[in-house]
């Protein structure tokens, strides 16, 4: 794991999850005698923040200048889905990267270095924040974020 950005507790207090510069996601089960930590490599820029939804969910956002969701299914951690899906998010390349990687790269293929290009996610930048808006009992309705780039953005938060 490279150098850890971000640290949250659960709910609850049973878990403790935190986010590496390498790009991966970990949970700490601190319950038990013998904690279990359940590690998720994710395969795109590494995130700057995380917040805990429910107890069983988690939205990181960092690098790539998309939400996105993590959910325990069947005891283990796993990456959902991107949540800026609206009509100016798009999908990642086949490839597996992410718009602004592709972005980067083809400014760098082509040598391009002034030409404006605009992001197809609400973020044109890193997001390096995230906090919970409103709150239904324990669990997260909506979430607000912010990054470099300067925008704020109000987010339902993942069912």
């Amino acid at each position: 794991m490279g150098w850890v950005e971000s640290v949250q507790w659960s709910p609850s207090g049973n878990r403790l999850a935190f986010i590496g510069h390498d790009s991966t996601l970990c949970v700490a089960e601190v319950t038990s005698a013998t904690p279990k930590v359940d590690c998720v490599r994710y395969a795109d820029l590494p995130f700057k923040d995380l917040l805990w939804t429910s107890e069983d969910g988690i939205v990181c956002v960092g690098h790539d200048c998309n939400p996105t969701f993590f959910q325990i299914k069947g005891g283990k951690w796993e990456f959902v889905k991107k949540l800026d899906t609206g009509a100016a998010a798009a999908a990642p390349a086949a490839s597996g990267t992410t718009s602004a990687r592709s972005m980067f790269q083809n400014k760098v293929d082509k040598a391009e270095s002034t030409s404006e290009t605009k992001l197809n996610t609400k973020h044109q930048n890193c997001i390096t924040w995230i906090i919970a808006y409103k709150k239904n009992g324990n669990a997260v309705a909506q979430y607000s974020t912010s990054g470099l780039d300067g925008a704020l953005g109000i987010w339902d938060a993942p069912k």
